[in-house]
């Protein structure tokens, strides 16, 4: 921990902190724009594709830890992509490593989140986000994730609702 905190300049501000490259999935350009600023906000690249056959593709290269994924996308959906990576992880692809994956989705049905998870996400975000559970839970939702990407998706949040209430 104090290597890592030595390696970020002191005027850093600590949400900054995060090393990771982030792959978001989305046909939407206004969606890709809100997501890929808010990454940027919070110190992380991040590259947007427009469909699944595009976010397969780019994920191969080996540059991405996480994935947000859209699950309706024109010529591959979310779900396909989704479980095309999988496949080729069982493979060995990228040394058997484990990309994350979540389902960044307006689908908030009941049994999307299972849909999801059935084609190999590790979670379902519905858009617009709603944090309802309390904050000690959420954190613990999302540990498994890189390096603290929860404030990420609570920053979305909050920028979905100040849009709303714009």
């Amino acid at each position: 921990e104090a290597a890592r905190e030595a390696a970020v300049p002191p005027t850093a501000p600590p949400h900054r902190r995060f090393d990771a490259q982030v792959l978001l999935a989305e046909d939407n350009r206004v969606n890709q724009e809100v997501v890929t600023g808010i990454l940027a906000i919070f110190g992380l690249g991040a590259e947007a594709v427009g469909n699944g056959r595009e976010a397969v593709a780019a994920w191969r290269t080996g540059r991405f830890d996480l994935i947000f994924m859209d699950c309706q996308m024109p010529e591959m959906d979310g779900y396909e992509a989704a479980r095309m990576i999988r496949e080729e992880e069982g493979r060995g692809a990228h040394g058997g490593r484990r990309t994350t994956i979540v389902a960044l989705t307006a689908h908030a049905l009941e049994g999307d989140r299972e849909l999801s998870l059935a084609a190999g996400m590790d979670d379902h975000l519905s858009k617009p986000f709603r944090i309802k559970v309390e904050p000690v839970d959420w954190r613990k939702r999302f540990r498994n994730l890189v390096g603290g990407l929860a404030l990420v998706l609570f920053g979305l949040e909050l920028l979905s609702r100040a849009l709303r209430e714009a």
